[in-house]
């Protein structure tokens, strides 16, 4: 059981998600423990998340925050507010998901947690280079539902995008957190790229190759290596 779980990990932190997904769905399907159950379906439904199944990791993620409210789990549920504030914004509520972020953020920082510092951060980020990026055109609803904030926040997607890239890439260093360096390197690079910064991109996206190297993360080095060549 344990073993189908930390392959699945393995898996994931390289960027082969069906193969990560299916380990943690065996290792979720034999455990005993309930609490190790929970423990492979919150990585499971980060994996979905990754993996654009995004019914199956809601789904996942409410069981799994329903455990975590039960038997007090902190851990659990701080990082199911984050991932459930993660599909808020993807059904289109981005204030709501902001505020579940910032939320966990709190949280994290009133705990000392700093491990929490670049993940967060990297997401609040993510939101932001969306905004940035615009794309196609919104919908009615989505608009009606987003006015106060795109109004407020738009203008200014691009630094506050910026920004927290920065934090997530100062803070990954800190605790040395290899994997979302080497994202936020990766994303920072594709904002630059967009807003046709070429040069900032191109450092980018070479700094995240190197971490990817580093940490024999292929599927995301590939992601890297065809973004520089976008550039070229």
């Amino acid at each position: 059981m344990v073993g189908h779980i930390c392959i699945g990990l393995g898996y994931g932190v390289t960027g082969y998600y069906s193969e990560a997904i299916k380990s943690l769905e065996q290792g979720a399907a034999l455990a005993a423990d309930p609490f190790y159950k929970q423990w492979a379906k919150l990585f499971l439904a980060s994996n979905y998340l990754s993996n654009n199944q995004i019914t199956e990791a809601e789904s996942t993620l409410k069981e799994v925050r329903a455990y975590s409210n039960e038997f007090g789990c902190e851990l659990f549920g701080l990082l199911t507010t984050a991932f459930l504030g993660i599909i808020s914004v993807i059904h289109g509520s981005i204030s709501k998901g902001i505020n579940m972020f910032e939320e966990t953020k709190r949280s994290g920082y009133d705990d000392g947690r700093a491990g929490w510092h670049a993940f967060l951060e990297h997401m609040l980020a993510n939101v932001y280079l969306q905004i940035a990026r615009g794309g196609e055109k919104p919908d009615f609803s989505f608009l009606v539902k987003n006015i106060g904030f795109l109004v407020k926040n738009a203008p200014k997607a691009d630094q506050k995008a910026q920004t927290h890239f920065n934090l997530a890439i100062e803070h990954a260093k800190k605790v040395g957190d290899r994997r979302t360096l080497g994202h936020s390197y990766l994303d920072l690079g594709i904002l630059h790229r967009a807003k046709k910064r070429f040069d900032q991109a191109e450092a980018c996206f070479s700094k995240a190759i190197e971490v990817f190297e580093e940490t024999e993360a292929e599927g995301f080095l590939k992601q890297a290596e065809n973004a520089m060549e976008s550039i070229k």
